[in-house]
């Protein structure tokens, strides 16, 4: 199943269940290329997870992707041949 996150962005639940799943806690989901990054100041190392979390939800494109998820586990797969060890 393909999920478009900026059609269909999860909820805080479905986000955190990512995020826990593939660990290294929410900063590790944020595209910090985006201009909005750079606008909400989420470059700031003292912001955790939960205000990370809020900027995610308010403005889906600050998530990376794509994330996929099988049996063998789930992951961010950016470079896109992270993909292969979860096939």
């Amino acid at each position: 199943m393909v999920v478009d996150y900026l059609k269909s962005p999860p909820d805080r639940e479905q986000l955190v269940a990512l995020i826990d799943a593939i660990g290294g806690g929410a900063r590790a989901l944020l595209r910090d290329k985006e201009r909005i990054y750079g606008e909400l100041g989420l470059g700031d190392p003292s912001l955790g997870d939960d205000a990370l979390i809020d900027a995610i939800l308010a403005h889906p494109v600050l998530m990376n992707r794509p994330i996929v998820t099988t049996p063998k586990g789930t992951r961010l797969c950016r470079p896109a041949d992270m993909v292969l060890e979860l096939l």
